[in-house]
């Protein structure tokens, strides 16, 4: 019952944390997603060429894509609704189990300092990409270019 709650709680803080989904790529070129972060963290600490991460990607890829798509009709039957079977087969459960595999798979291969580095990597680029998604708001078209991160030369319109 806990694993579910936590996973309910990660899947309603994701979907908040996109409203409309608006959210893509940051500046960075990788997604502001848990596994665009992991990407991130894993290709600057040079560790996308071991074999223990390479199996947990390729695995984890391989579960979700084995994951079926659309409404799961198994929770509504004889004219009841099961709450707990739809909440267990719905898709963004099921993928959230796969990433958190995928991080304990990661974390199984990496020693102390290691798994210190990746933790603050992963904190720093979400960071980062809280800054940029605030500043690309600021930048809107009619916007002052030479407000941070909009631009370099500014437009008769700004002060």
């Amino acid at each position: 019952m806990r694993r579910l709650l936590l996973t309910l709680l990660f899947c309603s803080a994701a979907a908040l944390a996109c409203p409309g989904g608006a959210c893509g790529k940051g500046s960075s070129g990788y997604s502001a997603s848990p596994l665009g972060t992991l990407h991130y963290a894993l290709k600057i600490m040079e560790l996308h060429g071991d074999p223990q991460i390479r199996l947990a990607l390729q695995s984890y890829r391989s579960r979700v894509a084995a994951i079926p798509r659309g409404l799961e009709t198994d929770a509504f039957k004889n004219g009841a609704f099961d709450r707990d079977m739809f909440l267990q087969k719905s898709v963004g459960t099921q993928r959230a189990e796969a990433q958190a595999d995928l991080f304990e798979q990661v974390y199984a291969a990496l020693d102390v300092p290691q798994r210190r580095e990746l933790h603050r990597l992963m904190a720093a680029h979400q960071y980062y990409l809280s800054l940029t998604g605030s500043q690309a708001a600021s930048c809107a078209p009619g916007s002052c270019p030479s407000k941070p991160g909009c631009g370099s030369a500014p437009s008769r319109n700004c002060p």
